[in-house]
């Protein structure tokens, strides 16, 4: 806390309500934190999109800085997978 509102954070100073940073990925989504009042506290919460189903064992999981949900790229060797094969021969 330094007074007027702004915040301290890893060294940096913060006007009130600007963003902080953004939580990693937990698997769910991520956390937003803000200076709010001269404290740095969670303001949001951003869902990401599910990833454990098995429509996703095909894909790659790509994470980007700054960034808080992955992206799901869809992969051939990952579809050629032995697993995959097996779980596609059971559901034709």
């Amino acid at each position: 806390m330094t007074g007027n509102g702004k915040c301290r954070y890893n060294g940096q100073i913060y006007d009130d309500g600007s963003e902080v940073y953004v939580s990693d990925f937990n698997g769910i989504g991520c956390g937003h934190y803000n200076c709010i009042n001269g404290e740095v506290k969670k303001h949001s919460w951003t869902k990401c999109e599910p990833g454990l189903s098995d429509q996703y064992n095909i894909c790659d999981v790509i994470f980007e800085e700054g960034v808080c949900c992955p992206k799901y790229e869809w992969s051939l060797a990952n579809y050629e997978s032995p697993q995959n094969r097996s779980k596609l021969r059971s559901t034709i």
